[in-house]
């Protein structure tokens, strides 16, 4: 590795150690069973722990009260019993589950069941991949109150090392500054909260950010260095392996990167990479058939409409602005919102990112982009209106964040034109305030879902000294955490502003 190299590196591992922090305090922040669906992953976590890679299926009458017919037929599928051992099934920890009003306090009333149980989970069927470092986690554990901090702890290592990957791939652009810019306006508050709460979710969305930070540098580079190409391999592998709809993700993303080489670059990308491609393409397609795999022996089938009504298009252009909102960042039961003038105050960051980057892109790059892009933002109402309406339930932001994600990264990853290679250093500050901006609202985020976990959402803001609930460590360890985290990401940026450069390099940029 050259001195220049290290140099930028040292940027991106100090920012993937800030948000190895940040997933620390969303985690402390969070009451235990609070995150989506996290007593469902829990449940399957044991049934691993346990050694049964999947439980039994339910008989085709088990009823599920308050679902609709279309509903329960999906849920029989995905459902499975789990046999809990004594001590380790949860009980009441949902008593302020969707009682937006009501604090976690009332978890301290919570305990386990003392006898053995069958419980039902609806993940049953899910892929096992990332249940099982957190079910080996737990192993030590003999309650729920031990046996969640230590799989969320498992789940948050294997987050934090997608993202030091990302990061790292991203540090070697010619200009990093822009690169770990976009990256922090892709990892959304939402992004965070999910990766700090049990669940394939969040390595599903980390792999997706690798995956996608890999292939936009080498398609901006096509010799790109063994970091793009790892973090091509890795988020791939995890993105495909991580939910069932892993696999569409992964082949959307590598369209969106043929899409951004264009002819010329993937010809030139298997003259010279051809046995990197080979060998990671081989292991890609190797993990994508084994999901698949698994699921059709185990997974959820839903009709598919391959010509949707105008009423299907209409319902999901009008709940299009609600998906947008859940991507930045609604939290716990769905219930836990950042203040209204938080989300647009998003939106704004993206469009500013999306500004400053398009004067340094290629002209080639530019336009293919804006396809991309455009691509990118339809998908979700396509998925609702072709596949998620049928089974009549609900479309939530974080099902497509693992694509939507990679939207900030198309232009901050970007192929540079030649005119911008003579101005390295010409837009540094600019960078920087876009990172602080995204490092306050996370911070904001962060102590949103603090105050709905310590007083409810109609509780005071400042609830330090009225918190019904609090983390083990208590609210001024967290807080702490949050503000030095926001406050090194922009320094992070900065940083890399100084590193890097964009001086010639030995191997040809993208074809202008």
């Amino acid at each position: 590795m050259s001195p220049d190299s290290r140099s930028k590196a040292w940027p991106a591992w100090l920012m993937a150690g800030c948000y190895g922090l940040w997933l620390v305090a969303w985690s402390m922040a969070t009451p235990l069973f609070s995150g989506a669906d996290e007593w469902a992953h829990y449940l399957r976590t044991v049934g691993i722990r346990e050694g049964r890679w999947i439980g039994d299926r339910l008989p085709e009458d088990f009823d599920f009260p308050g679902f609709t017919p279309a509903q329960q037929a999906f849920l029989r599928q995905t459902s499975r019993f789990i046999d809990v051992p004594a001590g380790m099934a949860p009980r009441g920890y949902g008593c302020n589950a969707f009682v937006a009003e009501q604090s976690a306090g009332c978890l301290a009333q919570a305990g386990a069941y003392p006898e053995a149980r069958r419980e039902v989970t609806v993940t049953g069927a899910y892929p096992p991949a990332f249940y099982l470092l957190p079910a080996v986690a737990m192993l030590p554990a003999h309650s729920p109150s031990s046996a969640l901090p230590l799989a969320r702890l498992a789940n948050l290592l294997v987050c934090g090392v997608l993202l030091g990957l990302a990061l790292r791939a991203l540090a070697e652009t010619p200009e990093p500054a822009p690169a770990l810019t976009a990256f922090a306006v892709a990892l959304t508050p939402m992004g965070l909260g999910t990766m700090a709460a049990l669940s394939p979710s969040g390595p599903e969305v980390a792999g997706a950010l690798t995956f996608a930070a890999g292939l936009y540098r080498l398609a901006s580079q096509p010799r790109g260095g063994p970091w793009a190409w790892a973090a091509c391999l890795v988020g791939g592998v995890a993105l495909g392996i991580a939910r069932a709809l892993g696999v569409a993700w992964v082949v959307l993303l590598v369209g969106s990167f043929l899409v951004l080489l264009g002819r010329a670059g993937v010809v030139q990308l298997a003259r010279h990479q051809r046995s990197r491609v080979l060998l990671g393409g081989g292991l890609l397609l190797g993990a994508l058939l084994l999901s698949r795999l698994w699921e059709r022996l185990h997974g959820a089938t839903v009709p598919v409409t391959l010509l949707p009504s105008l009423r299907a298009w209409r319902e999901a252009f009008k709940h299009y602005p609600v998906w947008l909102r859940e991507q930045v960042g609604v939290f716990q039961y769905l219930d836990a919102e950042m203040p209204a003038w938080a989300y647009p105050a998003w939106g704004v960051l993206l469009l500013a990112l999306g500004v400053g980057c398009w004067p340094r892109l290629s002209a080639g790059w530019r336009w293919r982009a804006g396809v991309v892009a455009v691509g990118i933002l339809a998908v979700p109402l396509g998925l609702y209106a072709m596949l998620v309406r049928n089974s009549e339930f609900w479309l939530q932001g974080r099902y497509v964040l693992p694509l939507t994600c990679a939207l900030p990264l198309l232009f901050g990853a970007g192929a540079l034109s030649a005119e911008r290679e003579e101005q390295a250093q010409g837009q540094r500050f600019p960078w920087v305030w876009l990172a602080g901006g995204a490092g306050f609202l996370h911070a904001v985020a962060w102590y949103s879902n603090a105050r709905r976990s310590a007083v409810g959402n109609e509780g005071p803001w400042l609830f330090f000294s009225s918190a019904e609930w609090q983390p083990p460590l208590g609210w001024a360890s967290g807080c702490v955490l949050a503000l030095l985290c926001a406050v090194a990401l922009p320094l992070c940026v900065w940083w890399a502003g100084r590193t890097g450069t964009c001086e010639p390099h030995a191997t040809p940029p993208h074809p202008r």
